[in-house]
């Protein structure tokens, strides 16, 4: 049972140890918030959250070998009390609504790490939600539009998505398969349930929707 004014127990998974450093630094800053794990992979994150004494956990969106929106979907149907901040460099528009749509308790952008980053933890670890002006406006949005999107992406699982991204990055399958830990044969497999879904024949049009819908980096 957590003392009355106890810190707030944060774990940080990434898999670059600077950002770990800053994060922890920021932080660390704040009385009210304590350090008391880091995780390098997404591996050591699912052998470890069952256990975990953690009360929110700053989870990157992308670990070499792991999707953050998938894995909180996978921790939260075993530990729906877990609280997780979805850390990312993709744009909110893009990203941030599937992410609290998989349960997760906030999203934020790491270009807004320095000025937003203990309001989100201190917000989530009160059981409250973190959501930014940017997410609020498009929220608002969406509700007046009857929660429709008209993106083709949208229907797209997190993995086809992130797939997606790759490839208008200018990733090949073979480097796809050895950032996902995946066959190249799985990755072609994705490839074309992504046309199929986006109606579309070709990787150059992936490549082109992918670029011109903001969602690479």
């Amino acid at each position: 049972m957590k003392m009355l004014n106890a810190p707030i127990q944060v774990a940080i998974a990434d898999d670059h140890p600077v950002v770990r450093l800053g994060v922890r630094t920021i932080l660390e800053s704040n009385p009210q918030i304590e350090v008391c794990t880091e995780y390098a992979n997404a591996a050591k994150v699912m052998s470890e959250y069952m256990s975990a004494e953690w009360e929110v956990l700053v989870l990157d969106i992308d670990l070499k070998d792991g999707n953050g929106v998938e894995m909180t979907k996978q921790m939260l149907a075993v530990r729906p009390e877990l609280k997780i901040l979805i850390l990312s460099i993709y744009p909110e528009s893009k990203y941030a609504l599937r992410a609290m749509k998989a349960g997760a308790k906030g999203y934020l952008n790491k270009d807004f790490v320095l000025t937003a980053l203990e309001d989100a933890i201190l917000k989530i670890g009160q059981g409250k939600l973190y959501v930014s002006d940017e997410l609020s406006q498009q929220l608002a949005t969406q509700a007046l539009q009857g929660g429709t999107s008209e993106e083709r992406h949208e229907s797209l699982s997190d993995r086809e998505l992130q797939i997606l991204c790759l490839y208008g990055a200018g990733k090949s399958n073979q480097e796809m398969a050895e950032e996902l830990f995946l066959s190249v044969k799985t990755v072609s497999t994705y490839r074309s349930r992504i046309l199929e879904k986006m109606k579309m024949s070709t990787t150059a049009e992936l490549i082109s929707y992918a670029i011109s819908n903001g969602l690479v980096v």
